[in-house]
């Protein structure tokens, strides 16, 4: 074990992360899975991960993004339950990993995350543990957030709703826990756009409540970032780590497919140099 990438949660912003590892692919010419010997990820970032161990390109994970069938979100009327369909959600994620296909199946490792209502404790589902469940369950229960979609069997919950939570902070203590030397290891962490001053000004005056609502996010979750980072070299003093940040340079709504494509090419557009990075810290 050498390799390890972790994925930051973002809703669909979570495109720039397939954007930089699709240019990845193609200038190493191999698949995700073949560069990195484990993948963890959380919520959006989850999905990313558990495709990518499964053995699917970049390339196809972008398709799920693209394909104007996967609508992934789509509003409810029963907004005191949750405000979008959980059913679309499922269909989606089923089409590319059936719920026969357990983390047993994947090509490499993956590790997911997920919260627990009842405890309030973080749990990680991997091929790892001794019993590993569905690839599909381990998503949903990842990617619940409410009030967008209803939690997991009732009590798994996107870990990032109840604390700060770092993907990568919490694949190092896992490792760590199943006894894998962490000094042989080179971490590289890919976020998803976090840019709060895209959203501010005008658009953030005449915006509506969910504009009001993501500036607000994106404003504490920067902040929460760069500590995130600092605390990863705090607490795991001489880990190789590599973090790649991206900035879209257009105000996008997490939550809607309208100006996806936009944000997919602007993130292509900007992949070499990221690659450029991470292909020197991993010496491939």
């Amino acid at each position: 074990m050498r390799n390890v990438l972790t994925l930051n949660a973002g809703a669909l912003k979570t495109v720039s992360q397939v954007a930089v590892l699709e240019e990845l692919e193609r200038q190493v010419g191999k698949a995700t899975w073949e560069i990195f010997d484990v993948i963890s990820g959380t919520s959006a970032g989850g999905i990313n991960a558990a495709m990518l161990a499964s053995g699917y390109r970049a390339s196809e994970l972008a398709d799920l993004y693209m394909d104007p069938a996967n609508r992934i979100f789509r509003w409810r009327w029963r907004i005191w339950r949750s405000l979008f369909k959980r059913k679309p959600f499922v269909r989606t994620i089923e089409k590319y990993l059936p719920r026969r296909r357990t983390l047993d199946d994947t090509k490499v490792p993956v590790i997911l995350f997920a919260q627990n209502i009842g405890d309030g404790i973080n749990y990680a589902f991997s091929s790892m543990d001794a019993r590993p469940i569905s690839i599909a369950r381990a998503i949903l229960r990842t990617t619940s957030v409410p009030p967008f979609l209803e939690p997991e069997e009732g009590v798994w919950l996107d870990p990032g709703m109840g604390s700060l939570f770092n993907p990568t902070e919490a694949t190092l203590r896992f490792l760590k826990g199943r006894r894998v030397d962490l000094q042989s290891l080179r971490v590289v962490n890919l976020e998803s756009p976090l840019d709060p001053h895209r959203s501010s000004g005008d658009r953030l005056q005449r915006g509506g409540l969910m504009v009001r609502v993501n500036h607000a996010v994106e404003t504490v979750f920067a902040d929460l970032s760069r500590r995130a980072h600092a605390g990863i070299h705090y607490y795991f003093p001489g880990v190789d780590y590599l973090s790649c940040s991206f900035s879209n340079n257009r105000y996008f709504d997490p939550f809607k497919f309208k100006d996806l494509a936009g944000l997919y090419e602007e993130a292509r557009q900007a992949a070499p140099d990221q690659v450029s990075n991470i292909r020197r810290f991993l010496e491939v």
